[in-house]
């Protein structure tokens, strides 16, 4: 349509009003209009379907009525909260989402394994301070008060007048400061102190100088203590665990580790009793830490950063030197460790300290951890010649054949259902070397194969054993002797058990390095004792000389016509004393030896014919397939794996359970603990079988010594133990039952101080019906105190004086001194195993 002339002037009007808006100022806004009105709603829409009901959020809360340990000491309270999946009521294990613990207030505290330091509280040393009152007491009509102290049973430790006591950690303590550092283990049993400074006068590039023994600072410095075992009862699947294991499943699951009720039967799966096997691993092995002593006298860990803890886990690496394991050992994992390493240590009683500043951690009853490699023999020394487990044989008529595999899961306290896990029987029951220096996952390499000398081993040509304690032949000062190899001794703590010696190949020269010195230690020979003249039906009297004797034809076992000790001497059994002695002969341990008769070669029977042949060396004893019943050796690796087989195919005297050897190095003798034996032989005194290989010998014969012995043994050769051949014996005391000042029984750990002075602790003594506890004790042997000598009024020549006990039925453990002797440090171990108790936290 055309545009009319009007219609053009409007649309030129509105094109400049649109450019004066463009350029010109804002008017203002004009006022708002009103709001228009609303539409109306439309319908509402139909209704949709219901969803379904919501998941109720169950809450259970649960007080254990059991002990509990750090870090609830009163108990625990449980909260596991999650939804009810599958709508029943009830909270299931696969439904506990958030699982919470807090600490109750009704509960006693547990017993906990304590490291005590009991300390002179008037100066001076703790021998100088006891001697004094010994000699008061042998000098005097009047005698100390108090003094030895009684066997009254308290649920504390007990010392005598003038001298303090104090815990200085316990188990599940923590050792350092940082959030996961180290915690101190279950059941000490060796120590050892370092103070600081003790090795300040050895040479450039570490030449060996001053011993660890009575050198250093004696306020502070690192102390080792060997952690070994967990008491009572395992869990197994259904079954909850019971005693210590409780308090450390406990411990477990207040750390959050275990997110289940433990004491619930129940709650244990298969796979929740072998995840708490790596629990129970980390709880044995040994500490290293250090302690300071406060103003008042009591003793505290530094919790410092270089506190270290060895376990039976693949984080404590050693290797084995000169012993050939069956296969390459695990990681935890299952995968294999180098050539000759081994994962973990387990164990570990008590041990020795060498002369250079390691030490020697002993392996004992290694047979729960994977089971018995040793597993002919039953308790009672019944020897079964049959194959025991698959095609292990030891028995006459072939070479012996040892299974090495793990017994089957359940069997043994650390086997798992894969056995990929699982170690064979071979790699545990040695003397360790620890180097504490070093962290635990760091084994030794010899500076002879181009190592760094540093680092952890197992000590291969020792052997393996139920290891309860190792010692150095040393001079005055405890240190190695120029020119002479290395002599040290050990004890195989179980009935029937023997005495070994150690030599190394090659000798100590001054000047040698701390590596080079370790090298020694590499290789070395190994000797047997055989107490010759013994009487092996008691163990610790001497074998009858005369044939029509009443003590040799009387029946001096447990089932004879006798009932004690003093019933045996007063059939004119004789204890060997130091001047009647016995003798006895080391015995080289080795397929090689032709040199030596085996000791029971030309035994006889009651007729007088010969059942072992006359004159037959070590090596072809060992070696025949049926001398003594006994399978055949064939070559020394494995007489390191099965020591006690040898040395019962040799003849060798059995004894009574040697549980701790040492050597003291001011009269240069070996003091040994014989613990107790009330259970028959497998020997008799020639040392055959008695049962022919076809059968047990339980119930007949038993020994009857229930209440041990110290015993004495002198090389043949003092100045040169480690060239001796032969050795005297003698009892230094003689356990006795009962109730009274100078009684004692089962003597375990033994320590030598400075001036040579002898010191024991026990294991065993406490019972409701004795009335008697554990505790350490000083032996006196100071001649000038004997009957008859000038001045004596009580004659205290080999008494004992008690000095500490422990409490309730807890074993006195490790007995070691701080470097000036002010103090005696020592275990409390296994407090309440059997019967109640708090300590150290509470009082019942």
């Amino acid at each position: 349509m055309a545009i009319s002339s009007r219609n053009k002037v409007k649309v030129t009007l509105l094109a400049l009003s649109v450019a004066v808006a463009l350029s010109g100022c804002d008017g203002d806004d004009g006022a708002q209009g009103a709001n228009g009105v609303d539409g109306v709603n439309g319908a509402d829409g139909a209704n949709g379907q219901n969803g379904a009901p919501g998941l109720a959020t169950l809450t259970v809360v649960t007080e254990l009525d059991a002990p509990g340990v750090r870090p609830c000491f009163n108990g625990f309270v449980i909260t596991q909260t999650g939804q009810d999946d599958n709508s029943d009521g009830v909270l299931e294990d696969a439904e506990v989402d958030s699982f919470v613990t807090s600490c109750g207030t009704s509960q006693q505290p547990a017993p906990m394994s304590s490291l005590v330091a009991t300390f002179t509280t008037e100066g001076g040393s703790i021998p100088d301070f006891v001697r004094d009152k010994v000699n008061t007491f042998a000098t005097s009509d009047t005698t100390p008060t108090g003094f030895p102290l009684s066997q009254a049973v308290t649920d504390s430790v007990r010392t005598i007048s003038g001298i303090g006591n104090n815990v200085v950690t316990q188990w599940f303590q923590p050792l350092s400061t940082e959030s996961d550092g180290p915690l101190f283990g279950a059941n000490l049993d060796y120590t050892s102190y370092f103070g600081n400074g003790w090795d300040s006068d050895w040479g450039e590039d570490d030449v060996v100088g001053s011993a660890p023994q009575f050198n250093g600072d004696p306020r502070s410095g690192v102390m080792w203590a060997n952690h070994e075992f967990v008491s009572n009862g395992i869990p197994f699947p259904g079954s909850a665990p019971t005693g210590q294991h409780l308090s450390n499943a406990l411990f477990a699951m207040g750390q959050g580790i275990l997110n289940f009720d433990v004491t619930n039967d129940a709650a244990w799966t298969v796979e929740r009793a072998e995840r708490y096997i790596a629990i129970h691993k980390a709880q044995v092995g040994g500490s290293v830490f250090r302690v300071s002593q406060q103003a008042n006298g009591e003793w505290r860990t530094e919790q410092t950063a270089d506190a270290e803890r060895f376990d039976a886990s693949s984080n404590t690496l050693s290797t084995v030197t000169d012993f050939a394991l069956n296969n390459l050992d695990i990681n935890d994992d299952g995968t294999a460790l180098l050539s000759g390493q081994i994962g973990g240590i387990l164990g570990n009683c008590s041990g020795g300290t060498s002369p250079w500043g390691t030490i020697i951690s002993a392996e004992e009853n290694v047979q729960g951890g994977y089971g018995d490699l040793e597993d002919a023999w039953g308790s009672r020394q019944e020897f079964d010649p049959s194959p025991t487990n698959d095609g292990s044989v030891w028995g006459p008529g072939a070479n012996v054949t040892i299974n090495y595999s793990p017994v089957a899961a359940g069997a043994a306290v650390f086997t798992f259902t894969d056995e990929s896990l699982n170690h064979e029987r071979d790699v545990y029951g040695f003397l360790n070397e620890i180097d504490i220096r070093e962290r635990s996952n760091v084994p030794y390499s010899s500076v002879t194969e181009g190592g760094d000398g540093n680092g952890h081993r197992k000590i291969g040509s020792v052997g393996r054993a139920r290891w309860e304690n190792a010692t150095f032949a040393t001079d005055e000062q405890f240190e190695l002797v120029d020119g002479q190899p290395v002599v040290m001794y050990a004890a195989n703590d179980r009935r029937s058990g023997r005495i070994y010696k150690w030599v190394s190949e090659s000798v100590y020269n001054e000047g040698m390095t701390r590596v080079q010195v370790r090298a020694l230690m590499d290789e070395g020979s190994l000797f047997v004792a055989h107490f010759a003249d013994m009487d092996n039906r008691t163990g610790y009297t001497l074998a009858p000389t005369d044939p029509t004797s009443t003590c040799a034809t009387s029946d001096v076992s447990e089932s004879g016509e006798v009932e004690d000790k003093a019933a045996i001497f007063a059939l004119g059994c004789e204890s060997p004393t130091e001047a009647n002695r016995g003798s006895g002969e080391w015995i080289l341990l080795s397929t090689t030896n032709t040199a030596q008769t085996a000791p029971n070669a030309g035994a006889t029977n009651s007729e007088g014919e010969v059942v072992l042949a006359a004159n037959t060396s070590v090596a072809d004893a060992l070696a025949d397939v049926d001398y003594n019943f006994i399978g055949g050796f064939t070559d020394d690796n494995t007489i390191y794996s099965a020591l006690f087989t040898a040395s019962m195919k040799l003849g060798v005297m059995e004894l009574n359970r040697p549980e701790d050897v040492e050597w003291n190095p001011i009269d240069d003798r070996l003091y040994i603990a014989f613990t107790n034996n009330g259970r028959p032989t497998a020997l008799d005194q020639q040392g055959v079988m008695k049962n022919n290989g076809l059968g047990g010998v339980a119930g007949i014969d038993e020994r009857l010594d229930f209440e041990g012995a110290i015993f004495v043994l002198e090389e043949g050769n003092q100045a040169t133990p480690g060239s001796s051949d032969t050795f005297t014996f003698w009892a230094a005391a003689q356990g006795q039952r009962g109730n009274c000042d100078f009684c004692f029984e089962d003597p375990d750990n033994i320590m030598i101080d400075a001036e040579g002075g002898v010191w024991f602790g026990t294991d065993g003594n406490f019972s409701t019906t004795r009335g008697t506890t554990d505790g350490l004790y000083f032996l006196d042997l100071d001649p000038a105190h004997q009957a008859g000598q000038p001045g004596i009024v009580n004659p205290t020549y080999g008494l004992p004086f008690r000095i500490v006990t422990g409490p309730s039925d807890s074993e006195a453990t490790g007995p070691s001194f701080n470097s000036d002797m002010s103090t005696i440090f020592f275990g409390v171990q296994h407090p309440g195993e059997q019967n109640p108790s708090t300590f150290p936290n509470g009082a019942l």
